[in-house]
């Protein structure tokens, strides 16, 4: 059969053939991932991770000057550090002989066997600091450190994508940007400033592309699960789709304006009336799109700029009380309402 003569087509299976083609075409051209064997990250100290804010805190418990050095915690001695039994590590008994300035270390002797070690801070909870207070303060160094590597290793795949996936910064891109810095306005001897600018751009452009590459295919359940093997930060989940929000499209799905219509039936944002109604809104918010929270204006000679401290200041507070009054006076919620009201014909 034909219409208008045209042969009919079987317009599902038509779709299916083509998303056969493009998908055979893209899997030809796919480079394959780099091996997550390679992305071993070097040890990082579980001290540079530590919060100041703990042993501030652990001082006051401790009663010792807020002020001071680790060394003012041998006068109190006593301690638990931990301590491999063979099986696990648990917290053992010990004294706090020496403070290291420079290695940043106390040198311990476990009370059991005599032995000593050197062991940092985040090995050491003295007795007379509260025993939570230190245990929460390791264990937010430890998941700051695991969220670092984390974040480490998944830079390292990023940089490891091939650059051939990734188109590079346009040209029209970098002229605008060139057109921001007047030629006439750089020093000759500083114009390989400008030079060193655009190749760290195209190099920050390039990893942002790769990154938003990778954390997109991360949406895909089998890269997903490939990936959880390296411990790299998953995209989050998307947040479930309310069952009220969504719209009931007409089946099959293949009459273009029967399914404009419903949506313009059932989609708060494209419904006529709702439509009206924003505009109208925008219109109460018109006459106070133009008001600022910062002055950035000119000064009295017409000049942008440089200002003056005190100046600069007196304007933007001259600014913000203007800014005040005038929604005292106009932006209120009676007054709203009525022009609201006025304007839906409510």
């Amino acid at each position: 059969p034909t219409v208008t003569g045209l042969s009919a087509i079987d317009l599902p299976g038509s779709i299916e053939a083509v998303h056969g083609v493009f998908s055979e075409a893209f899997s030809e051209q796919h480079q394959p991932r780099p091996p997550l064997e390679k992305l071993v990250v070097p040890s990082l100290p579980l001290s540079a991770f530590d919060d100041p804010e703990f042993e501030r805190v652990a001082r006051m418990a401790a009663r010792l000057p807020e002020v001071g050095g680790m060394a003012d915690w041998l006068q109190h001695g006593t301690a638990v550090s931990r301590f491999y039994d063979g099986a696990e590590l648990v917290l053992t008994a010990c004294t706090a002989m020496e403070w290291d300035e420079v290695g940043g270390r106390f040198l311990i002797q476990w009370d059991r066997t005599g032995n000593t070690k050197w062991v940092t801070r985040l090995n050491i909870c003295f007795d007379c600091e509260p025993t939570e207070l230190w245990e929460q303060r390791v264990a937010m160094a430890e998941a700051r450190k695991r969220a670092k590597e984390d974040e480490t290793r998944l830079a390292m795949y990023v940089e490891q994508v091939e650059q051939q996936e990734v188109c590079p910064l346009a040209d029209k891109h970098v002229a605008h940007i060139l057109r921001g810095m007047p030629a006439a306005e750089v020093e000759t001897e500083h114009l390989h400033v400008i030079d060193t600018g655009l190749v760290e751009a195209r190099a920050g452009y390039m990893a942002a592309v790769k990154y938003a590459t990778v954390k997109y295919e991360q949406l895909d359940p089998t890269e997903a699960s490939r990936l959880a093997a390296a411990n790299l930060p998953l995209q989050p989940a998307a947040p479930a789709v309310p069952d009220d929000a969504l719209i009931g499209l007409p089946e099959p799905r293949v009459d273009f304006f029967q399914a404009l219509d419903a949506i313009a039936a059932t989609l708060p944002t494209a419904h006529p009336d709702v439509n009206r109604t924003l505009q109208r809104l925008m219109m109460v918010y018109q006459p106070f799109a133009h008001l600022r929270f910062v002055d950035l204006g000119t000064d009295e000679e017409g000049s942008p700029g440089p200002w003056e401290l005190d100046a600069w200041v007196e304007r933007q507070k001259r600014c913000g009380q203007e800014l005040v009054a005038r929604l005292k006076a106009e932006w209120r919620g009676d007054t709203l309402h009525s022009s609201i009201l006025s304007l839906i014909h409510i």
